[in-house]
């Protein structure tokens, strides 16, 4: 009697472990692949040389200028965040001050980007061909 009560509530637990078991598994496979992608993963990006920066700079003012105005708003809108993040990038590389990410967009930012372009001109980068 008191063996089939035992074997009982071995079979009844028995699921339970089972479940136990494979969860602390899986963590540990899990953590196991965490720890070797962060080791694989670079720490740092190397900022891009800035011969880069304004090619890409050149390249997105031509096509701002060329946007014709039946062209999808998100088109036009794409660009210029894409210009201003460039533009940002060149700033940070050449030391020049520039607000452009916390700048409310609108007029503001408008002319935060033409500050920040002008202060890129007289440190050597010229925007415009």
């Amino acid at each position: 009697m008191i063996g089939s009560i035992v074997l009982l509530i071995l079979l009844a637990m028995a699921p339970v472990a089972v479940l136990v078991a494979a969860a602390r598994l899986y963590r540990r496979v899990i953590g196991r692949r965490n720890v070797r992608r962060a080791a694989r993963r670079p720490a740092a990006r190397a900022p891009r040389p800035i011969e880069h920066v304004a090619a890409d700079l050149r390249r997105l003012h031509r096509r701002l200028e060329l946007v014709p105005t039946a062209a999808p708003q998100t088109r036009g809108r794409a660009l210029v965040v894409a210009y201003d993040r460039v533009l940002a990038e060149a700033a940070a590389l050449l030391d020049v001050p520039e607000a452009l990410r916390s700048t409310p967009e609108g007029w503001d930012r408008d002319g935060e980007r033409l500050q920040v372009e002008a202060r890129l001109a007289r440190a050597g980068l010229r925007v415009d061909d």
